[in-house]
C-alpha cells in the first residue's frame, strides 16, 4: 500500500526500504521540545557529557551512539556546546540571553510512520481532542 492513496510523499520518502521488501519500519527523527533560556537539572547529565564544537548532528549522533542511556540532548547554537542528558525532569530559566534547544530520543526500535500525518490530525487526533473523547474511542 505504500504507493497507494492516502500514502502522501512526504510519508513515502520518510519510509525507507529495509532490504527485504518491508517498508513501514521507521526511526523518527529526535523531537524538539523547547527552545529557550532554559536547563535541565544538572544530576542529568552523563558522564563524559558535555562537549564543545558540534554541530547540531554531531550533538545528535554522539546521543545516539550512548544508547538508551542518553534520552536528550541539549544544543546550545551560538556557542557549538552539546549536553547529552538522561533525563530532563525539571527545566529552570538560566536568566541568560543565550537560546538552548532541547531534544527528546525515541528509544531505538522500529515504528510506523502515519500515511499521511496532517489528515490524521485534522480529521481524527483534534476532534478527539477538542470533544474529550478518550484516546480509544473511535
Amino acid at each position: 500500500y505504500r504507493d497507494s492513496s492516502p500514502v502522501t510523499e512526504e510519508s513515502r520518502s520518510a519510509v525507507m526500504e529495509n532490504g527485504n521488501g518491508e517498508y513501514n519500519l521507521y526511526q523518527p527523527e529526535p523531537q524538539l521540545i523547547f527552545e529557550g533560556p532554559f536547563v535541565c537539572e544538572n544530576d542529568a547529565v552523563l558522564v563524559n557529557g558535555q562537549k564543545s564544537e558540534l554541530s547540531q548532528d554531531d550533538c545528535r549522533s554522539e546521543c545516539v551512539a550512548q544508547g538508551a542511556s542518553c534520552s536528550f540532548f541539549m544544543y546550545v547554537p551560538q556557542l557549538r556546546y552539546c549536553q547529552l542528558l538522561q533525563k530532563c525532569d525539571q527545566i529552570g530559566q538560566t536568566g541568560l540571553d543565550v537560546m538552548h534547544e532541547l531534544y527528546g530520543i525515541l528509544p531505538a526500535q522500529e515504528y510506523c510512520r502515519v500515511a499521511d500525518p496532517e489528515a490524521c490530525w485534522t480529521s481524527t487526533k483534534r476532534r478527539r481532542l477538542l470533544e474529550g473523547l478518550p484516546k480509544d474511542a473511535s
